[in-house]
């Protein structure tokens, strides 16, 4: 009787896991771009797939700020490969106020 409700319990637990959304994970693209942001012109917000080194401190899921990402890449849910850097104070954009204020970074290279 134990064994066939720990089979059971193993066999509904084994099958809620397997329905959990994995992170999409593409070794060749380390980010993707959510959107245009809502508060900074032309600027897209991208997200990375994990923490990338040298990313600025963020406590929004690794999403960013573009500065510099090539018009052709700017498309929403595109997989990207970037490398960047920090802007300087005059590559900052000026974006309106509002309570979600991403980092901003630059773009050195992006590719799709």
């Amino acid at each position: 009787m134990i064994k066939k409700t720990a089979l059971s319990v193993l066999i509904i637990l084994s099958g809620f896991f397997s329905c959990v959304k994995k992170e999409k994970y593409d070794p060749n693209h380390n980010a993707y771009v959510i959107a245009k942001g809502a508060y900074c012109g032309d600027s897209y917000l991208i997200q990375f797939y994990k923490n990338v080194e040298n990313l600025p401190n963020n406590f929004q899921d690794y999403t960013y700020q573009e500065i510099n990402l090539p018009d052709s890449l700017k498309v929403p849910g595109k997989d990207i490969m970037v490398q960047f850097r920090t802007p300087t104070s005059e590559e900052q954009i000026s974006c309106e106020v509002s309570n979600i204020n991403y980092p901003q970074i630059f773009i050195i290279s992006a590719t799709d």
